[in-house]
């Protein structure tokens, strides 16, 4: 498991802001759910429950941001 977040919905909200389509990224938490090979709306659930370190480093290394980002900010 991540380390404790400042909020559960800064980390989405984080996520959220780099699925902007923009330079090759995903345009929405769906597509960005595909192209980590989790479920689609696993990403939603994130706001109650802590993902693994591995689908946060997936879903950095799709948004071409750092773990610590998500996490911290």
């Amino acid at each position: 498991m991540i380390k404790e977040l400042t909020t559960q919905e800064q980390f989405l909200d984080r996520i959220k802001q780099l699925c902007d389509g923009q330079q090759g990224r995903p345009d929405n938490l769906v597509e960005l759910a595909e192209r980590v090979d989790i479920a689609k709306h696993s990403i939603y659930k994130w706001n109650a429950q802590k993902p693994t370190y591995d689908k946060v480093f997936e879903v950095a290394k799709v948004l071409e941001t750092t773990v610590e980002y998500l996490i911290e900010g």
